[in-house]
């Protein structure tokens, strides 16, 4: 089972990286799915991971991101990019059982996040433009 940090830290990462750097901020919305779909995951892998850290033991220095809203107050999770924190990045994720970052790399749990597991490599997926259907009916 993760918690709330640990998804929140794998999604920044995963997103960082598929977007080369230019991403550093996630919705909180996003991240809470992720975390349930990470954890359903590891039940149906039927993992020896029991728990990682539980939110309230972590230690908020170790944090590589921080919790801020918008005016509409919505959530959202930033990494942070100096140099302290990219070294806390890569602990982390050396760090990680890896029952946790198969589970968490599942295609069902990446694209919660808008990305996708292609040949190996975490990749931010495109949005589709969406098309106007025109009326084709003309009422007289």
């Amino acid at each position: 089972m993760i918690h709330l940090n640990q998804a929140v830290s794998l999604a920044l990462i995963y997103n960082y990286r598929a977007t080369d750097g230019s991403a550093t901020m996630i919705s909180a919305d996003s991240v809470f799915e992720y975390e349930k779909i990470v954890n359903s995951n590891l039940k149906e892998m039927n993992t020896s991971v029991n728990s990682l850290t539980p939110d309230y033991l972590v230690d908020t220095d170790e944090l590589f991101y921080f919790y801020t809203q918008d005016a509409d107050n919505k959530g959202y999770y930033v990494l942070k990019v100096d140099d302290k924190s990219v070294e806390k990045r890569k602990r982390y994720i050396m760090g990680l059982p890896l029952d946790i970052v198969l589970a968490s790399q599942k295609n069902n749990a990446l694209e919660l996040i808008g990305l996708r597991l292609i040949d190996g490599k975490i990749r931010k997926l495109k949005r589709r433009k969406r098309r106007v259907l025109e009326n084709r009916y003309k009422i007289y």
